[in-house]
């Protein structure tokens, strides 16, 4: 991993510390899926975000996790893409709310980071919502779409040539998930990148850092956790 890249995962890392998250243990394994039901109108859980064990099948060793309810929790590296771009939203910037402890324009927020002592290269990041609307959940997806596609446009120094690569479709059920393969100016990959997820009126922006494996491999599994766990 370059300095460079180190340095931005230690800022998104410092930047996720901000926010108030409490520490805790995700559900994982068949409890967490044994414990949701498919009901509209089901609260919004733990169980509702990534666990350890899906995270671990997907090739990444992750062994602690920040967790949260509020919603304003970085969605990017809180340094790559800055200035304003993607890595300087929350999902309430999303929804078009303003920070806690304001109101939400939508019914519930959740966000988690999660990082390893065994392998510090490692980030990941997942927040998740619940629109009051189809129509709302319709406008964040496109939003949160929107960000991504813009990128580019929105750096201070584009010749840098960070960018996403094309957006890549997952269907999980009624869910669906879009991710985009995060390359450097070279061309290569880490293997890291972003992924949006929606199931109904729950929707989610996933976050990698330096995924393992072929580029998109390790991002691939987690949308389609992350899309299926949003039932």
């Amino acid at each position: 991993m370059s300095n460079r890249a180190s340095t931005l995962r230690k800022t998104a890392l410092a930047a996720t510390a901000t926010v108030g998250v409490t520490v805790g243990l995700l559900c994982s394994g068949s409890g967490a899926a044994d414990a949701r039901t498919t009901t509209p109108s089901t609260p919004m859980t733990q169980a509702s975000l990534l666990s350890f064990d899906q995270i671990a099948r997907a090739g990444l060793a992750v062994d602690s996790a920040e967790v949260g309810s509020r919603g304003d929790q970085l969605l990017g590296d809180a340094g790559r893409f800055d200035e304003g771009c993607l890595g300087e939203k929350t999902m309430r910037n999303i929804t078009g709310s303003k920070a806690y402890p304001a109101p939400g324009d939508a019914r519930a927020y959740l966000d988690a980071t999660w990082t390893s002592t065994q392998d510090k290269d490692v980030w990941l990041s997942e927040s998740i919502a619940v629109g009051r609307t189809a129509t709302a959940t319709s406008r964040y997806v496109r939003t949160l779409l929107g960000e991504i596609r813009d990128v580019v446009s929105c750096e201070q120094d584009p010749a840098q040539g960070d960018h996403y690569g094309p957006a890549r479709t997952v269907t999980v059920g009624a869910a669906t998930g879009t991710y985009f393969v995060d390359y450097e100016s070279d061309g290569t990959s880490g293997g890291g990148g972003v992924a949006v997820v929606r199931d109904g009126n729950r929707f989610g922006f996933v976050n990698l850092m330096f995924g393992r494996g072929r580029p998109g491999t390790t991002l691939r599994q987690l949308t389609v956790a992350a899309a299926r766990d949003l039932r």
